[in-house]
């Protein structure tokens, strides 16, 4: 079904997608987005002490390299390199052949680093811009743009998953201006997310204390949820052992319980 929906603004905030929508605003504006494909490879933790990473910003072709002890295991990465646009992004073999060949420069000689060892590998695309502005129409930037075109549409463009807020506070205060809408200034800055409010260091010590679970469970939980983490612990499955009392894990090795 279509739908004809009536907005004072409208803000383009597609990521990889980002030029496809600006030409249904305008089937002549060129091009600002770059795709890029990133790959990241989980290995077992033995690679990597548990307490320290690397990163390599000057590999044998100039890409950066980190390798990083990640949920008991390594995580290893990344690639930097064009890519086609889909809803669907593939790490190809060559790309987790590249980070392997890098990781074996990090690790003592008798270490084997063996293509069975990679546990999972993904693929992501990176939205990188170019500011339709810039004299240096090939500089390629991993910050972010905020264009307005000539029917009022707002593209946010490009930036890294670390400058959310800034990019959010760019655009709005950019659809703020040119479309005149009744709205103060951002505020971002100082808002917590969700479950920050009562969060604190030693939070997981009151879910293991009151309702039973696994230290290493409460310590999941307490830092992925915050102070909802008690959400999840109520309705926790009660596992029928002396302890833990509650949280069925899904898998033993690691501290996800079916509660989630």
């Amino acid at each position: 079904q279509e739908f004809d929906v009536k907005a004072k603004c409208v803000i383009n905030a597609t990521g990889p997608f980002t030029d496809s929508v600006r030409k249904m605003d305008d089937q002549e504006v060129p091009n600002i987005c770059q795709p890029s494909a990133g790959v990241h490879i989980v290995m077992p933790g033995y690679y990597s002490p548990g307490n320290m990473g690397l990163l390599d910003p000057a590999t044998s072709d100039g890409r950066v390299i980190f390798f990083l002890p990640w949920e008991k295991m390594t995580i290893a990465g990344t690639t930097d390199s064009p890519t086609d646009v889909t809803s669907h992004p593939i790490p190809t073999e060559e790309d987790i052949n590249f980070i392997l060949n890098e990781v074996r420069n990090y690790l003592s000689a008798d270490v084997e680093v063996r293509r069975g060892d990679v546990l999972a590998a993904w693929s992501g695309i990176r939205p990188l811009v170019t500011d339709p502005h810039s004299k240096d129409t090939q500089s390629i930037s991993r910050n972010h743009v905020v264009t307005i075109s000539d029917s009022g549409l707002v593209t946010i463009a490009g930036g890294k998953w670390t400058t959310y807020r800034a990019m959010a506070q760019d655009t709005i205060d950019a659809a703020i201006q040119a479309h005149d809408l009744k709205a103060g200034s951002s505020k971002t800055i100082g808002l917590q997310l969700q479950g920050a409010e009562d969060w604190s260091p030693t939070l997981y010590i009151r879910l293991v204390q009151d309702y039973g679970l696994e230290s290493e469970v409460a310590q999941h939980l307490a830092s992925t949820y915050g102070d909802k983490a008690f959400e999840v612990a109520k309705i926790a499955q009660v596992t029928g052992k002396r302890w833990p009392i509650v949280g069925k894990r899904l898998v033993s090795e690691f501290p996800y319980i079916e509660a989630e």
